[in-house]
């Protein structure tokens, strides 16, 4: 079994408390173990008996080797896992599952059966310890009528601690602090995904896009199909719960498309349902804000079309200003030229398309707006040093030793091009 970070799942804080609580509740030793089996929070109610036994260094591995198998069995089962670990003592186990992903499990007990106690599951065939056999006679008896409350309560508390349901937001608006860890949908935002609903109330669908692309290829580099899931569930619910509070009429459409295959799209779908979801709101809050196109609203045109073929004068003609001004503005907006942060920008997203897709390389030229694949390839080469074909090839090979790091923005897309208004 591989192991997975369960604080990427459940709330670790609030799972101490929870543990601390139902310990203290139930008068049974807690503690909550991994997928492999090993404590992810310190123990919770530990009898003197146990702390003993997990000190030394032989029968402490025979805790550890029970606390696996246990939750190995629970998460086999399904369900709570009643079992006599290698001292004798009867414990429990309930797995921990999220979204299908078992991330753990609570293990408890640490005590015996007042009657039957013999006719439970040994997972070690192994003789108590001599010595700590002393201790076991301050070991608690219980009645199999509170092992079957603690363990239907343990149900409970599973749920509870893996139910982390995502519901609209009370409010999500550029007035938002955007302090580290505001919530939107239930969910604690990570700093990604802050940028993307931060750019798209900013009515910035190019920083919208470069954040929302960026926040994609992180979750893409998880490890396991599960937390990509997740994570990118509650990337689309974020943008979704911004369409909501700023575009209500189009949130039913929008919810619609989406439908119950948000967290199952590829990672070029992804991209587009996510920049769809963000163009949204840009386009309701240029619509709240009614003033004359300017800058922003120019940037937010290209991005949306890359094909848009419109040079400087009828960039200008469309801004109402003339062409020397708006190339003045548009380099102090951007720090390029016109043509050079349209060349770049259609070379980045020919970038995405290589390493997202399998598209020819002259349906990738089309898409991206480029008139021959002749061409995209020369303008392409002169960008990036390579041909588009070597860059997918550089893009797609397999890590030596680590995820690859998303390809870096020229400068131009890397800064901020919007100021919030």
């Amino acid at each position: 079994m591989t192991s997975v970070g369960m604080a990427d799942f459940v709330d670790m804080d609030r799972l101490q408390r929870l543990q601390r609580a139902f310990a203290d509740a139930t008068e049974l030793g807690v503690v909550t173990v991994d997928n492999q089996g090993v404590p992810a929070l310190p123990p919770s109610h530990f009898s003197e008996f146990c702390n003993r036994m997990r000190a030394d260094s032989v029968t402490g591995r025979l805790c550890r080797l029970c606390d696996a198998h246990g939750s190995c069995q629970a998460a086999i089962s399904g369900r709570p896992y009643v079992y006599r670990c290698h001292a004798g003592l009867l414990d429990m186990s309930m797995p921990l599952v999220v979204d299908g992903l078992y991330v753990g499990a609570v293990l408890c007990g640490q005590v015996l059966l007042a009657q039957r106690q013999s006719e439970l599951p040994s997972l070690i065939a192994e003789p108590p310890n001599p010595a700590a056999r002393r201790l076991s006679e301050t070991i608690p008896q219980v009645t199999a009528r509170k092992v079957k409350g603690v363990a239907d309560a343990l149900f409970e508390l599973s749920h509870e601690i893996t139910d982390r349901p995502i519901s609209r937001p009370a409010r999500i608006s550029a007035d938002d602090p955007g302090e580290p860890g505001w919530r939107a949908g239930g969910l604690e935002l990570d700093a990604n995904t802050q940028q993307v609903i931060e750019s798209a109330l900013a009515a910035d669908l190019p920083g919208a896009v470069d954040a929302l692309t960026a926040a994609l290829d992180v979750i893409w580099q998880a490890r396991f199909t599960e937390h990509r899931m997740r994570s990118q569930r509650a990337l689309l619910a974020a943008l979704l719960a911004a369409v909501e509070q700023h575009a209500p009429d189009a949130a039913p459409a929008c919810r619609a498309r989406l439908g119950e295959r948000d967290h199952r799209l590829d990672r070029w779908s992804a991209q587009l349902a996510g920049e769809a979801l963000a163009d949204t709101v840009v386009r309701a809050l240029e619509r709240e804000r009614g003033a004359r196109p300017g800058i922003n609203e120019l940037l937010n045109a290209l991005a949306r079309d890359l094909c848009d073929d419109r040079d400087l004068a009828d960039a200008a003609q469309f801004l109402a200003m003339s062409p020397s001004r708006l190339s003045h503005s548009f380099k102090r907006a951007t720090g390029s030229t016109f043509g050079a942060y349209k060349t770049a920008r259609r070379v980045e997203r020919a970038k995405l398309l290589l390493r997202c897709t399998d598209e020819a390389i002259g349906e990738i030229a089309a898409a991206t707006g480029f008139s021959r694949a002749g061409y995209f390839t020369r303008v392409f080469r002169a960008e990036t040093g390579v041909t588009p074909r070597a860059w997918r090839a550089e893009a797609s090979a397999p890590p030596a030793a680590s995820a690859p790091a998303a390809p870096t923005a020229p400068p131009a897309l890397r800064r901020s091009m919007l100021t919030p208004r």
